[in-house]
């Protein structure tokens, strides 16, 4: 049976990059909602074909981008839960084998 090593620290650590990057997918759905063709000559030519479409497409990736920065953001909170209780769980265990100790100790004497 393999054993799982968990660092707290790395943990924490790691829940921050993907709160950070959570932040920056939000940033991106932001840039796609905000996307337009452009007002050269030829962005005004195909602008009444293209920009309805354009327009759907954008604001469907910007949907979909900002729906995956929620999902970063679950994430990161879901991490830090899970190293919260571990580390709640892992004090209580301690606490636990030193009482234990102490009462044998205790009851050699």
């Amino acid at each position: 049976m393999n054993e799982v090593a968990w660092q707290p620290a790395d943990a924490a650590l790691l829940a921050g990059r993907i709160a950070s990057q959570a932040g920056e997918v939000k940033s991106l759905a932001s840039k796609a909602r905000g996307g337009r063709v452009g007002s050269n000559a030829f962005g005004l030519m195909i602008s009444p074909l293209v920009t309805p479409i354009a327009e759907l497409f954008l604001d469907i990736m910007g949907t979909a981008i900002s729906l995956a920065g929620e999902s970063c953001s679950d994430l990161s909170s879901a991490l830090k839960k899970v190293n919260a209780n571990f580390q709640e769980t892992e004090s209580g265990n301690i606490s636990a084998v030193q009482t234990t100790g102490e009462m044998a100790s205790g009851g050699a004497r």
